[in-house]
């Protein structure tokens, strides 16, 4: 993959010809226009995009959706507050009980234009990440102009034209949410001209420093960048191969500077390895049997049908992916006719065009098998988001599209004709594949579902195959002929626009029938006008130099046309939020976290605060409160496995648990003092108190609070959550018997009295105690479950089944409705003997099943003794900071000094000066055996990997230097290695045809 570049731009006319003079302002500035342009007009589409959607401060509106909503903000302002007001960037208690802020930064936050978040006020960040958003896809058009400038020497318009297409291709307009895979992605053409300056002219700087940024932006995402330049090495190498020797140097220079460049990014990179190996993604297995992602079935025919339906998300006017669906590979209709062309442009080496199709065959089967999908994600596989490497494959099409449009002068016509052939069989692969179901059509279009995408991907291709055409045929038919062609062309595209005029208004306005494309249309007829003109002056275009203007402008056009239509669709699909809600009870709830500040600003303790609702999987970290609730892709399966069978909504497989409204027992275990209520209830009247209100939000304390550290009996060590009961009830139980020494039940099942169906197209048969079997000719049945309290007091149910919701009813009222995708221990509250407690799920799309249904009585005098005996013996703290935790306790027995601190293992434990050996409990919580008597106490954390992760970054930087410093500006270290190794150099055609031609005649 490479060309001899070529010094002269195209906008530069034979020398002598009378049109631009050499020293003119485009000649002097232009490039650095065309280079400001391929930021600029991606920036202002995504801007714009999100501003019709009504985007704040032009809306009420947010670009927070998915995990940009759960995570990457919450993060983020968390991230923020370090900056501003102080903090260690190597642990964070303000999710998940404390979690390795490292390996989370590495994934989540390493952008350096996330640093900027330290200039601007708390409640500016949603514009702020707005603003870089937009900032950042910008950058990804300037980078891959700057990529053809470097590589190429190209000074044009249309490395802007090619920036603008990677720029908004399908992958990052559908994924933009995903905010930390932007940087990464933006940077690699940088990357890859570096790949290209160090294999031709040995130039280490840009790959260096580009390949560190890239991992240290997104370790994942560079690992996809690694692969590629793998690729693009050995492609490389095919293309321009000149002996072994000069291979071998080609290998060692690449594989030397990149360890360096790895190095550089061990800071970050290596405490996340360490994390990683804890995570769930870890436990993935390579798949036995031969599988695919798309298609019907897992044999050949599968396989075509994967390759059809792939090429047909390929076309324009397609809904991206953005959360689940085929390969985001959109990167433009005119990259498409291009790339065509490029396999039949003879001026490129037959290798290269050899190499490139094969790269991208080899992309498409790794979309589709799922053995090579697996190793691409780095061998597992990736929940949601899939074909996360696909912006290579747009990386490599554009690449091919501007290699052909470099030798635009010399395409011969039955090249383009062979292009124009193999455009239509593209797109008759994708009209056969567009069901609107698998392959959707753009939601810009939602107005006009009948609307063809094919089709008016058929027609970009044909305005510029018929411009190409014009151009080729330049100096074989009449000048006039050319001029006609154009202005029909030109009279073609604005009739199209006229007749998708709603479709354009839709894209540029919020109103589709004004008159935008009217306007449109008539501005496309002008410009056709004036590029006749242009082309029919024989002293401007005595050479064609015009119509090649022509065409690299129309090309640029083009390309914005297409941009528009790709920007507005990936925003239009991902859709935006309410700001005004998020969080969750706004400023209200932001009081009540002031409030808790206030109350605890004196209080060396670090007593966690949950909301009791969760609106965000992040609420902590969101707000500004120590919690345990976090989501999380680097957090530490065995915690999440633990406080799942202990009774929060936890999922091992999806990074996350947070916490809802639960029982006593677990606000005390898990070190909850603080409830904030932004839904304006909470339900335990009886174990917390309403301390603060701001309008219709609550703040509640926990009046049977043990601080962070305290003594549990040793037979806690016992407990594993692994082979721990599914009945999270019975697992606290157990919890509680072990930790305090009590016998008895700390929840008192009630039996149900009856169960029913809410119509009669359902039923529901009660199989043994919590056992259900339900049947129903609807897939949306809700049923009834019924219990009758024995005493009063506190009550709490868990319910497992396949249903999201259900609802709490006492006495027929509803008292709450939970999310329960993920099952546990629900709050019901206070209950008076003889109430009737009602279950009340509804099972979505299920028409029979079984379901687990318990209610439960807290067994109040036996938890009330068991707090009194934990409470004897607390960490009473005396000095605690991000990393350190010092305090002192009095242990009344020999036992196990437990904590609600998640377990990672850079945590170190001194008992009066002497390090002790940590025994988490179930590997999730930390803890260590403690003997009865006064003690000192000392926890100290450092990541593992920081340490030599910083030395090896350290080290890398120094040789970095030294080499800039050491190796000689004209003579670099590894022309001295082809100077040791010489290669003959093979002489030129012209000169062998010469030499056996004198041989002949001397023979």
């Amino acid at each position: 993959m490479t060309a001899k570049a070529k010094k002269k731009s195209a906008l530069t006319p034979p020398s002598g010809q009378p049109t631009l003079a050499k020293g003119g302002f485009l000649d002097r500035f232009g490039v650095w226009i065309y280079l400001f342009l391929a930021f600029f007009i991606p920036f202002l589409l995504m801007f714009l995009a999100f501003k019709i959607a009504g985007v704040s401060p032009f809306g009420t509106n947010q670009i927070l959706v998915t995990d940009l909503w759960h995570q990457y903000y919450p993060f983020l302002v968390d991230f923020q507050s370090k900056l501003q007001h102080g903090g260690s960037l190597l642990w964070t208690w303000k999710s998940g009980g404390g979690t390795n802020y490292v390996a989370l930064m590495s994934y989540y936050l390493a952008s350096p234009l996330n640093f900027l978040s330290v200039l601007v006020p708390a409640d500016k960040l949603k514009e702020f990440l707005y603003i870089i958003t937009c900032v950042k896809i910008g950058l990804a058009g300037l980078f891959y102009a700057l990529f053809l400038k470097i590589t190429f020497k190209r000074k044009d318009a249309s490395i802007t034209a090619f920036g603008i297409l990677y720029a908004l291709c399908s992958f990052i307009v559908g994924y933009y949410w995903n905010v930390i895979w932007l940087d990464t992605i933006a940077l690699l053409p940088l990357v890859i001209a570096g790949t290209f300056a160090l294999l031709r002219e040995g130039k280490f700087r840009l790959y260096i420093i580009t390949l560190a940024l890239s991992i240290l932006a997104n370790y994942y995402i560079g690992l996809f960048t690694c692969i590629f330049i793998f690729l693009v090495t050995i492609g490389y190498c095919i293309v321009e191969y000149k002996g072994w020797k000069d291979l071998i140097v080609q290998l060692l220079k690449m594989a030397g500077c990149s360890i360096l460049g790895i190095m550089m990014s061990a800071i970050l990179t290596l405490p996340a390895f360490f994390a990683l190996s804890a995570t769930h993604s870890s436990d993935n297995t390579f798949p036995a049997q031969f599988a695919i992602n798309i298609g019907s079935k897992a044999d050949f025919g599968g396989v075509i049908e994967g390759i059809g339906k792939t090429i047909a998300n390929s076309v324009a006017f397609i809904q991206p992916t953005a959360k689940e669906g085929l390969p985001n590979i959109y990167c433009g209709v005119i990259v498409i006719f291009l790339g065509l062309l490029f396999f039949f442009c003879s001026k490129i080496k037959k290798r290269e065009r050899i190499f490139c199709g094969v790269l991208l065959v080899f992309f498409i089967l790794s979309f589709i098998i799922r053995q090579l999908d697996y190793v691409w994600h780095g061998f597992h596989f990736p929940n949601m988001l899939p074909y996360r490497f696909s912006f290579l494959y747009s990386f490599v099409l554009i690449y091919m599209a501007f290699r052909v449009f470099m030798y635009i002068d010399d395409i011969k016509l039955v090249s383009v004709i062979g292009a124009i052939l193999s455009f239509a069989v593209y797109l008759g692969i994708a009209a056969a594949y567009y069901d609107n179901e698998s392959v959707k059509l753009s939601p810009v279009f939602e107005n006009q579902p009948d609307t063809d995408p094919v089709l008016l991907s058929g027609l970009i291709g044909i305005i510029l195959a018929a411009w190409i055409l014009l151009y080729v045929l330049r100096n074989r038919i009449p000048r006039i002929a050319t001029v006609i062609g154009a202005v029909v062309i030109g009279a073609g595209a604005g009739t199209v626009v006229l007749i998708f005029g709603k479709q354009v208004n839709a894209v540029v306005s919020q109103d589709a029938n004004n008159g935008f494309y009217i306007f449109l249309a008539v501005v496309i007829f002008l410009l056709s006008i004036a590029a006749a003109l242009l082309i029919s002056s024989k002293e401007l275009n005595q050479h064609h130099q015009m119509t090649k203007v022509v065409i690299t402008v129309l090309l640029l056009i083009l390309a914005l046309v297409e941009g528009l239509f790709s920007a507005a669709g990936g925003v239009k699909v991902n859709g935006v939020t309410d700001a005004t809600t998020f969080p969750l009870g706004g400023q209200d709830t932001l009081n009540c976290v002031a409030e808790v500040n206030r109350l605890e600003k004196d209080n060396i303790d670090l007593p966690h605060t949950e909301v009791n609702k969760y609106h965000s999987l992040n609420d902590n970290a969101l707000i500004g409160v120590n919690g345990i609730s976090m989501f999380n892709s680097m957090v530490n399966k065995d915690v999440t496995e633990y406080v799942e069978k202990f009774g929060l909504c936890g999922w091992v497989a999806s990074n996350r648990y947070t916490y809802q409204e639960s029982s006593p027992f677990t606000n005390l275990m898990l070190n909850i003092k603080y409830l904030i209520a932004p839904y304006g209830a909470y339900l335990d009247n009886t174990h917390n108190t309403m301390i603060h209100q701001s309008n219709n939000v609550r703040l509640m304390q926990n009046q049977y609070y043990l601080p962070q550290g305290f003594m549990v009996g040793s037979a806690v060590s016992d407990y594993n959550a692994v082979t721990a009961s599914t009945n999270p009830m019975i697992n606290q139980n157990d919890l509680f018997n072990k930790a305090t020494g009590l016998p008895g039940d700390l929840y008192l099942y009630m039996d149900s009295t009856s169960a029913a169906a809410g119509t009669t197209s359902g039923s529901i048969t009660k199989i043994s105690h919590g056992s259900y079997s339900y049947n129903s000719t609807s897939g949306n049945e809700g049923y009834d479950i019924n219990y009758v309290a024995g005493t009063t007091g506190v009550a709490v149910a868990y319910l497992s089944g396949n249903t999201d919701n259900v609802s709490i009813r006492v006495n027929g009222a509803e008292r709450i409705s939970y999310y329960i995708k993920r099952p546990f221990i629900m709050m019901i509250g206070n209950v008076n003997q003889g109430d009737t407690i009602t279950l009340h799920p509804t099972m979505e799309n299920s028409t029979s099943g079984t379901l687990t249904s318990y209610c439960a009585m807290l067994n109040e005098n036996l938890f009330q003794q068991g707090y009194q005996k934990l409470a004897r013996s607390t960490l009473k703290a005396t000095r605690v900071d991000d990393t350190h935790i010092y305090g002192d306790i009095t242990a009344q027995e020999d036992g196990l000094f437990y904590t609600s601190i998640s377990y990672s293992p850079g945590w170190k434990a001194y008992v009066d000066g002497e390090q002790v050996e940590i025994t988490p409990v179930s590997k999730a919580l930390l803890a260590f055996p403690l003997d009865k008597g006064d003690h000192h106490i000392e926890l100290k954390y450092m990541p593992p990997g920081f340490i030599p992760g910083t030395c090896a970054t350290i080290a890398a930087l120094v040789i970095f230097i030294a080499m800039i410093f050491i190796i000689p500006k004209r003579r670099t270290v590894f022309a001295k290695l082809y100077a040791k190794f010489p290669e003959k150099e093979e002489a030129p055609d012209d000169t062998k045809k010469a030499k056996k031609s004198k041989a002949n005649k001397s023979s």
